[in-house]
């Protein structure tokens, strides 16, 4: 881990800063010292906005330009349980890989999920395996979290953790599948090690 006083000269840009994953990952690379470039709707909470770059970036738009970048972490995704969604994910994703090809960027992950795969019980499971089969045209690295979970309460963690607080019951739903819980930080520093075989 580099001391956060020390320059970094590794740039990084993150689609889906101002989500859950994202904000911890935001968080860990300018403690580092990384060149960060967020692309995004929004901004990311609670992070000076001087500390980056914020370039307005829709999946639903162009690309945006990737010069200089030496890596591309997508968090960024159009919908949940949306098929839509699931169609500007792909749209999306194949146009910022086209970017981050065309510019030379030397990594490029993307963050799916366990639950994909081509017969998953919901459109997002489908959507992130359409991601997924779009890319291997791509040299993109693919991970494939769990529960992430840990930091401040956000995404399917925020929501489990208010369901423990307010009802009497906790719901289990597809019991058959393997739980595989990750915590953020870990998840964090291991996409950098993705990004970056120096770090």
């Amino acid at each position: 881990m580099q001391d956060h006083e020390t320059p970094n000269p590794f740039r990084l840009a993150v689609t889906g800063g101002s989500g859950y994953i994202g904000r911890c990952f935001c968080r860990q690379m300018l403690a580092q010292g990384i060149e960060l470039t967020v692309l995004g709707r929004k901004r990311p909470e609670g992070i000076d906005e001087g500390a980056y770059q914020f370039v307005s970036y829709d999946l639903s738009g162009a690309a945006p330009d990737l010069i200089g970048m030496d890596a591309v972490i997508h968090l960024a995704s159009a919908g949940l349980d949306d098929a839509a969604g699931g169609d500007v994910d792909v749209i999306g994703t194949r146009a910022l890989a086209e970017a981050a090809k065309t510019a030379g960027v030397s990594r490029f992950v993307f963050v799916s999920s366990q639950s994909s795969r081509p017969d998953a019980p919901t459109s997002y499971g489908r959507g992130k395996f359409a991601v997924e089969t779009m890319l291997a045209e791509f040299d993109a690295l693919i991970v494939r979290p769990g529960l992430v979970c840990g930091g401040e309460e956000g995404g399917v963690y925020g929501k489990l953790c208010e369901m423990v607080r307010t009802a009497p019951l906790v719901p289990v739903t597809c019991a058959s599948t393997l739980l595989q819980p990750v915590h953020v930080d870990q998840l964090c520093e291991a996409l950098l090690r993705l990004a970056d075989p120096n770090a």
